[in-house]
């Protein structure tokens, strides 16, 4: 039998073009995101999955074979979001947060032209190729063989895939077995199929678009109805412990009646501040408060956020618990009991603002959670810059409030792509010699976002409010700035707290909570962390288990330990089933 005297030829080769697009495609997709894979897998993994994708040609009649290039399209597309979206974060999108309409906000948008690449091209190009043979070949009238042998066509298919699949569990077995690690072919299979896992980067690789699709599909929230007693004495044994290393500061005690503003500033990398342009700071107003009586610093805190991004932040800093192992905790558990551990608690009267949506991460549902009595959201920032609208928003709105109060106040002027049309700049930093768009664009944020502070801190001065008031500076989390690479350190700031104190040890961001708690003078819940005040804190445990510094074996260990109690805690929904 010829294969271009079969009536069905034009089926049979773009079927197979449709492979070795699925190839080219997903193996372009492992090189923007850093993923590498046996070169021989890669071929046999992504050509069967591309002949699985292609099966439909011969399970479908006419027209509706062109579900084929509408799932090419779809693969690609995803694929190309996912590669915007590593490239801002680090990791894959969860699939969480693709049906999640709060993902999507005209931040998100303006942030992706500065993401793109040329090579993006293919992620475009290929579909439109593979659209373009399906019409000139005329798939949808082309002939088609018997059954039998349409159904041998998708057992083939189904073969070769499960092939590529063998071949990645192979490979990963040589690797772990090279590596020195005891494992058996079936604990790789297990793996490969496992929704649990160490991050998404790590359930794509050596899995592929379809496999990594049934794992993120498969996954539920991982709620935990009920804790075993195992579970259970594990999170008490812990919190017992913790409590050990509960610090109260004599020198706190007035702040008990102040009130509170808790300023979360977007993308703040520790290196920003003091930074010289042209001989000028480019935060003057935060160099000066360093240096004010008062003042509590510490500009070595190390980020602890995970797959929630800024809003692990957020949930660090209102409830003392760390990131929970897989999703983000305001996605998935904002409807949990946090009444006892939220810092809002303490005070007669709290707000939250925000410039966007309130939608945006569940901010809606994080701002009731938390405790806060009100948000203040979709702030106007047309004609005006976007972090000196907000605060003047919230120094009109907390001239009101009950007091004492707590205010939250979430900046975002800072927010990638770095760019906002009514911001102005001085001409020694709008005129400054850098080649690195980003990172210029990043400067003229900080210096806003700074100079809209002191704005702030003039207006509450001038009503009287900031001699009675806590005013707390941290940053959400790091980032890579264009060219300039994050050294993994983030800000704490705390003004007008009655003790001056710099601190130049490294501790972890879940040790703001306990931190703010001891300045503030409050009794009760302190969190996981202990206070960066605490003369033997020095290190951070990261979520992989790296320990960046070192406080000794005792204190270290619990540090290792705050990661799965904290997972436990918010999973179960520990405190309101205590």
């Amino acid at each position: 039998m010829v294969l271009n005297r079969l009536p069905y030829r034009n089926v049979v080769f773009y079927n197979i073009v449709v492979a070795l697009s699925a190839i080219l495609l997903s193996a372009w997709f492992d090189h923007d995101v850093g993923v590498v894979i046996n070169f021989y897998v890669t071929l046999a993994l992504y050509f069967g999955e591309g002949l699985l994708l292609a099966s439909p040609l011969w399970l479908l009649p006419g027209r509706w074979r062109i579900i084929v290039p509408v799932a090419v399209w779809l693969s690609a597309l995803f694929l190309w979001v996912n590669v915007l979206y590593c490239r801002y974060w680090g990791d894959l999108l969860p699939w969480s947060l693709i049906i999640e309409p709060a993902s999507y906000n005209v931040f998100v948008f303006d942030a992706i032209p500065g993401l793109l690449k040329w090579s993006d091209i293919i992620y475009v190009v290929l579909p439109l190729f593979i659209t373009w043979l399906y019409r000139r070949w005329r798939i949808s009238g082309a002939p088609m063989p018997s059954w039998q042998k349409r159904v041998m066509f998708v057992a083939i298919a189904v073969v070769a895939y499960c092939l590529g699949i063998c071949a990645s569990v192979i490979a990963s077995y040589r690797y772990y077995l090279h590596s020195g690690n005891t494992t058996s072919l079936g604990k790789v299979l297990k793996e490969k199929v496992s929704t649990l896992s160490n991050g998404r980067l790590f359930e794509w690789q050596g899995r592929g678009l379809l496999l990594y699709t049934y794992i993120q599909l498969a996954r539920d929230k991982g709620a935990i109805d009920n804790l075993s007693d195992n579970q259970r004495n594990q999170i008490e044994n812990y919190l017992g412990e913790i409590d050990n290393y509960l610090t109260a500061d004599s020198a706190f005690i007035h702040n008990r009646n102040k009130n509170l503003i808790l300023i979360v500033i977007e993308s703040l990398n520790s290196w920003a501040i003091g930074e010289k342009i042209n001989h000028h700071s480019l935060t003057p107003v935060l160099d000066s408060l360093l240096r004010a009586e008062g003042t509590v610093a510490c500009l070595d805190v190390v980020p602890q956020r995970r797959h929630g991004g800024s809003s692990d932040g957020h949930f660090m800093y209102n409830t003392g618990l760390l990131p929970i192992s897989y999703g983000s905790a305001a996605m998935l558990f904002a409807d949990n009991d946090y009444s006892g551990q939220t810092l809002t608690r303490h005070f007669a009267s709290s707000v939250d603002f925000i410039v966007e949506n309130g939608s945006v991460w569940n901010h809606r549902a994080t701002t009731k959670a938390y405790g806060y009595d009100r948000l203040v959201e979709q702030i106007n920032v047309d004609a005006t810059p976007i972090d000196s609208t907000l605060f003047a928003v919230a120094a009109d709105t907390i001239q009101n409030l009950a007091r004492p109060f707590m205010a939250e106040i979430i900046s975002l002027g800072m927010h990638f792509p770095f760019v906002d049309k009514n911001l102005a700049s001085p001409g020694w930093l709008g005129n400054a010699a850098v080649s690195d768009t980003h990172l210029h664009n990043y400067y003229k944020a900080v210096y806003g976002f700074d100079a809209a502070l002191g704005e702030f801190l003039v207006k509450i001065k001038s009503e009287d409010l900031y001699g009675n008031s806590v005013i707390v500076l941290v940053s959400d989390h790091d980032l890579d700035v264009g060219s300039r690479k994050s050294d993994g350190r983030i800000a704490f700031i705390a003004l007008n707290t009655g003790l001056t104190r710099h601190i130049a040890r490294t501790v972890g961001q879940i040790d703001v909570y306990p931190a703010i708690v001891e300045i503030m003078g409050f009794d009760g819940w302190h969190g996981l962390g202990l206070s960066l005040l605490d003369e033997r804190n020095s290190s951070a445990v990261l979520y992989d288990g790296t320990l960046i510094g070192t406080s000794g074996s005792v204190i270290d260990s619990l540090k290792h330990r705050a990661w799965p109690v904290s997972d436990l805690i918010v999973r179960s929904d520990y405190f309101r089933k205590k």
